[in-house]
């Protein structure tokens, strides 16, 4: 990872993604079961604030990786700004796993801008049949941000008996997830 960009880059990615192999214990929220996990957790919190707004945008241009942490590093500091720029990372599906990330990011922050590139998303997805996607993940964010923000955008995709598909699991894990992120 480091080496394969600009100096500003490969700091970024040296401070943020590849430390304790942060990228992996975030993929699929797998830090959430480690006996370290608060710690983890606080490191996160802690990079979050930190973190510039320069270096969020450098690492949302590079490879999944650093998409995913920096998708974290949204969720975990909630900036609002960076709804509409990973909406659109989200909608182009242009990064294996690194999608995962941006819907933690947008159950965070919340808001109907966030459900709607949600929303947007799983809409796009129901005419493609045969496409590796973050669906799920998608699903369960827009269902825990309607939950929070007291709105129905998840409509469409809940079935007769109010139930969305068998996503139950994933969206008590995203919970759990935000609020360990939430402290």
């Amino acid at each position: 990872m480091p080496g394969h960009g600009s100096p500003e880059l490969d700091a970024a990615v040296a401070r943020y993604v590849v430390p304790e192999r942060r990228y992996l214990r975030l993929l699929h929220g797998a830090f959430l079961d480690d006996a370290d996990a608060d710690a983890f957790v606080q490191a996160l919190r802690s990079d979050a604030a930190r973190v510039s707004d320069d270096e969020l945008d450098l690492l949302l241009g590079h490879e999944w990786r650093a998409r995913l942490t920096a998708a974290w590093l949204v969720a975990a500091d909630r900036r609002a700004a960076y709804v509409d720029p990973l909406g659109g990372h989200l909608l182009r599906d242009e990064s294996t796993y690194a999608g995962q990330g941006y819907c933690v990011a947008l159950a965070a922050v919340g808001g109907a801008p966030a459900r709607g590139h949600l929303l947007a998303y799983l809409e796009r997805l129901r005419s493609l049949s045969d496409v590796r996607s973050d669906r799920e993940w998608a699903l369960a964010a827009l269902l825990v941000a309607d939950r929070r923000d007291g709105s129905t955008d998840a409509g469409p995709f809940v079935t007769g008996d109010g139930r969305a598909e068998p996503l139950g699991e994933r969206v008590a894990h995203l919970e759990r997830l935000l609020a360990h992120l939430e402290g």
